[in-house]
C-alpha cells in the first residue's frame, strides 16, 4: 500500500500531475480519432526531465586530490532569503548547506574559513558574508578563524577577489566547498585567477536529496528533478561562456570600463586591509591583472 501510494501521489502532485493531464487528454484525443502525438511527445519530454534516473546516467566529475595541507577553507555563498517575520536576512536552503559543509571541515581541523559573498541589491542590509559570519558564530566558530570577503556578486568575482585575500595572506591551498553541481565552474574561475594554487574540491548540497542511488522512486517524477535539471543547464552553459570568454563571461558581468576595473582594485585592497594578519596589501591592486578586466 506504501508503493501503491507514492505512485499515485506522484501522479498528483506537480509535476507528475501535469503528465497525467497529458495522457489523459491523449487518450481522449485517439478515442476522437485526432492526432496524439503532441500530449505524447510533452508527456514524455516532462517525464524525461522530472525523473531522478536521468540524472544519474550523467558523467559526474571526478577531481584529483590536493598536493599539500590546506591552509583555509573557502567557502561560496549562495544567495540568502528574507524572514517575513522578523525582516532579518537568512542564509538559503544552499548557501546554508555550503556553510555547514565548510563547519563540518573546521571541526576536523581548525582553519581560517575565507567566507565570499556580497550584497546582489543595494538595499540588502547585510552582506551574504556577514550573514555566513553570524552563522558560523552560532556553530561555534570563532570569530578570529573567519574572514569576509564583501565585495562578490559572481562566481567569477568570488575567485577574483578570495583570490587577493588568499596571496595577501600567503595561503596556496585551501578547501573549496560550494554545491555539488556549482563545482565545476567554481573550479574553473579560481584556476584561471590562481592558477598555481593547491585546490581540495569539497562538494556541499547534492543535486538530489536521495544521493546516487538507483531506486523505483527514481522512476516517479518528481518537482526536484525539474530543479535539478535546470541547475544543470544553468551551470553547463556559464562554464562552456567560461571557457569562451575567460575573464567577462555573459550573463554573470557585462565588459567592465577601466574605470569599473580600477574600483575593483581598491575594492579588493579595502578588503584586505580590514583583515587581520594582512600587512603586506603593497601590490594586491595588480592582483586581479591574471584574471583580467
Amino acid at each position: 500500500m506504501v508503493l501503491l501510494g507514492k505512485i499515485v501521489g506522484a501522479f498528483v502532485d506537480f509535476p507528475g500531475v501535469i503528465l497525467s493531464v497529458c495522457l489523459l487528454l491523449g487518450i481522449r484525443a485517439r478515442i476522437h480519432r485526432r492526432r496524439a502525438w503532441g500530449y505524447v511527445l510533452f508527456a514524455l519530454f516532462l517525464y524525461l526531465f522530472s525523473t531522478g534516473w536521468t540524472i544519474l546516467l550523467l558523467p559526474r566529475p571526478s577531481f584529483a586530490p590536493a598536493l599539500s595541507p590546506p591552509q583555509a577553507i573557502v567557502v561560496l555563498g549562495g544567495g540568502v532569503v528574507k524572514d517575513q517575520g522578523t525582516g532579518n536576512l537568512l542564509l538559503s536552503p544552499v548557501s546554508l548547506a555550503r556553510v555547514y559543509r565548510a563547519f563540518l571541515l573546521y571541526r576536523e581541523r581548525p582553519l581560517p574559513i575565507i567566507v565570499s559573498g556580497g550584497k546582489l541589491h543595494k538595499e540588502q542590509p547585510l552582506t551574504e558574508a556577514e550573514v555566513a559570519f553570524e552563522v558560523l558564530g552560532t556553530f561555534g566558530v570563532s570569530p578570529e578563524d573567519i574572514i569576509l570577503e564583501a565585495y562578490s556578486r559572481t562566481t567569477w568575482e568570488n575567485a577574483q577577489y578570495t583570490t587577493a585575500l588568499l596571496k595577501a595572506l600567503g595561503i596556496h591551498s585551501f578547501y573549496l566547498v560550494t554545491s555539488e553541481v556549482h563545482l565545476p565552474r567554481a573550479l574553473l574561475a579560481f584556476r584561471r585567477c590562481y592558477p598555481e594554487a593547491d585546490i581540495t574540491p569539497c562538494p556541499a548540497h547534492p543535486l538530489l536529496s536521495t544521493g546516487t542511488a538507483l531506486s523505483f522512486e527514481r522512476f516517479l517524477p518528481r518537482a526536484e528533478v525539474l530543479h535539478a535539471w535546470g541547475d544543470i543547464i544553468h551551470e553547463g552553459i556559464g562554464y562552456l561562456l567560461y571557457l569562451l570568454k575567460g575573464s567577462s563571461p555573459l550573463g554573470e558581468e557585462k565588459s567592465q570600463s577601466n574605470e569599473d576595473h580600477a574600483d575593483k582594485k581598491a575594492q579588493v585592497q579595502r578588503v584586505a586591509e580590514n583583515q587581520p594578519g594582512t600587512d603586506d596589501t603593497e601590490n594586491l591592486g595588480h592582483i586581479l591583472e591574471s584574471c583580467g578586466p
